[in-house]
């Protein structure tokens, strides 16, 4: 098994390589280090190596990775400089795909063929373990007690929600925000509460995305989803009888679900409030 892992340098990437890293519970990972934090919070335990762009990084890397002794080093970016980087180094053996011309760095070097035609976290694990899984893995990432308490300041409710995020360093990876407009809408047209998170420099393109819905748009979305999605399980229910009272059916376990929110962020009879003082609606005041 490697004793080192070069993380993709995107975040989107980096999500995808983390079970391929968690399958190398040993490895060390050599990571972008604007990354490192999430390194430490996906991965925590493990050693986490940060790496700086432009040559000082370089070189302080190569210097990093030469003060201790490591015999195999797998590539998860696609780079000539991420090759040359533990070849010089001094590590015997170097996995990676045999891209950017180059696999004379490489001593064990993966055709190209075989990691861009699967999809992409079943290309990692490839490289890591040396066998493609039939199905691609999903990443997850299970957070510590004080990572779950910070979180749960950060976040605005409780209840389940859709994270976006548009952003990214390199500019040829990232969408036009038109189309993560377009995604944002249809999940808020579902039913589910979105979240769009970007970096403090990002305030405009996070705005553009979100759109511009204003409170009693929001409102009439809640209450129309949530009556609309009672009112089909209530049909639902109706047809399958008596059965669909007992637990065990999944008609009467959604019924239940779905009665909450009606209630959560808000209840519907406040959402027609809102939506009634945005027409000028307002009940008369007795002066």
């Amino acid at each position: 098994m490697t004793d080192l892992i070069r993380a993709p340098n995107h975040l989107g990437d980096f999500v995808l390589s983390l079970p391929a890293l968690e399958a190398a519970p040993h490895a060390d990972i050599l990571v972008a280090h604007h990354l490192e934090p999430l390194a430490r919070l996906a991965l925590p335990g493990r050693v986490t190596l940060p790496l700086s762009r432009g040559a000082g990084g370089f070189a302080r890397g190569v210097v990093q990775l030469r003060s201790r002794s490591r015999s195999s080093a797998t590539l998860l970016t696609p780079s000539f400089s991420s090759a040359l980087l533990v070849a010089l180094a001094g590590i015997p053996q170097r996995r990676g795909s045999r891209t950017d011309h180059r696999g004379s760095l490489l001593t064990d070097p993966v055709d190209t063929v075989q990691v861009d035609t699967v999809h992409r976290s079943t290309a990692y694990m490839l490289l890591v373990t040396g066998a493609a899984p039939a199905q691609p893995p999903i990443p997850l990432v299970t957070l510590d007690d004080s990572a779950r308490t910070a979180w749960s300041a950060l976040r605005p409710f409780d209840a389940p929600f859709v994270g976006v995020f548009p952003g990214s360093r390199a500019s040829a990876r990232r969408w036009d925000p038109e189309r993560f407009r377009q995604i944002v809408n249809r999940l808020a047209e579902a039913g589910h509460r979105v979240i769009v998170f970007g970096g403090t420099e990002e305030r405009e393109l996070t705005a553009q995305v979100a759109g511009s819905l204003d409170p009693a748009d929001a409102a009439g979305l809640k209450f129309w989803t949530t009556e609309l999605e009672f009112e089909a399980l209530d049909t639902c229910l109706q047809l399958h009888g008596g059965y669909g009272y007992i637990e065990e059916y999944e008609v009467a376990r959604s019924f239940v679900d779905a009665r909450v929110t009606r209630i959560w962020a808000g209840t519907n009879e406040i959402m027609k409030e809102v939506i009634a003082r945005s027409l000028g609606l307002e009940e008369p005041r007795e002066d």
